[in-house]
């Protein structure tokens, strides 16, 4: 695959899309089709495919020369967003779910990185250089309506909408990374965790009253919770291994994320909302990260990365029933759930 332009986007973003799968803002929220849409490069180049969360029904969404990945999908999984990076940048497209209609939205010479999708809204958040460095900005499903919300001299990323779509938050790569929220208008902006440690990767939980995300001010990266409004900040999880990438199930009760145990790889967890009942679900030598639960919270999809290769796997939200749904030589990483 060609070196992407996003390399030219904020650290903590190639993090995500490069090592770890994708930022794709967890499950729409319409009726659950329990399907994937995810990129591979099976047939040569990244492109799109969807596939059932049980391993059936693949089907490849895009043929072109170019990279296609990181997608998105609207509420009721008629459409599918997406990056397409010809190897001079990477802009926004939109298609029906079949892979018809094939449209552009956004065509300028810097590059955009996707984010989360507002089924109250109709708007996508999404991230871009095009002002000098990455900041936030959303627009409307037909590319319009385009409202910068940062206007930072460091990065910004990992926004996500509240339920409601009124506010994003976003972490700011500073001295230190912080959790901001910001008005849907670009007004409003606060400091959430305010401190001297990193906080970053936030997740609003399904009623909005929460942020789960991850900070070192224990010492190493842990999973914690805050309310909305930055107050009440605790930690979840206390253990000495390495814990990030939390996912909040459709119904608010579970969140799933990686632990890194002392063999050096990552392996999936999940633990009631409040951080009792902590279980590991996958535990061998493979890095197993960037977990999300099903559109019906039935299961948890992630990434295994054996050797320099990706692949896909579900599984129970008890870690039965494991299957490999992306089992190839190709490369697969960034999906999201619907």
């Amino acid at each position: 695959m060609r070196k992407s332009p996003l390399a030219a986007l904020s650290i903590v973003a190639l993090a995500i899309i490069l090592g770890c799968g994708g930022a794709g803002g967890g499950a729409a929220t319409g009726v659950p089709q329990n399907k994937v849409v995810f990129n591979g490069d099976s047939a040569g180049d990244y492109n799109i495919y969807t596939i059932s969360d049980d391993g059936t029904s693949l089907t490849q969404l895009t043929t072109s020369t170019s990279d296609e990945y990181i997608p998105l999908v609207n509420g009721s999984g008629s459409v599918i967003f997406y990056l397409l990076d010809d190897g001079t940048d990477a802009e926004i497209m939109s298609m029906n779910s079949d892979g018809t209609n094939i449209s552009p939205l956004t065509n300028n010479a810097f590059s955009e990185l996707l984010s989360q999708f507002n089924n109250s809204t109709n708007r996508m958040v999404f991230i871009s250089n095009r002002d000098g460095n990455d900041e936030i900005y959303t627009m409307n499903v037909a590319g319009g309506g385009i409202v910068r919300l940062s206007n930072n001299t460091t990065n910004d990323s990992e926004p996500v909408f509240t339920p409601n779509g009124s506010k994003i938050i976003y972490t700011n790569q500073g001295t230190t990374f912080q959790i901001y929220s910001v008005n849907e208008t670009g007004l409003g902006t606060l400091n959430l965790s305010n401190n001297s440690s990193d906080d970053e990767q936030p997740i609003v939980t399904p009623d909005g009253s929460k942020i789960i995300f991850v900070s070192n001010r224990n010492g190493n990266k842990s999973i914690f919770s805050m309310n909305i409004n930055g107050t009440g900040a605790s930690a979840l999880t206390s253990s000495t291994d390495r814990e990030q990438y939390p996912q909040v199930s459709p119904d608010g009760t579970k969140v799933v994320y990686t632990r890194q145990t002392g063999s050096l790889s990552d392996d999936i967890w999940i633990m009631n909302i409040d951080g009792t009942n902590q279980t590991q679900l996958t535990s061998n030598s493979d890095n197993e990260n960037m977990p999300r639960f099903s559109a019906d919270g039935t299961k948890i999809i992630f990434i295994e990365r054996i050797g320099g290769n990706r692949n896909i796997v579900s599984m129970n939200i008890d870690g039965t029933n494991r299957t490999n749904l992306t089992s190839n030589a190709g490369d697969e990483g960034d999906f999201v759930t619907y």
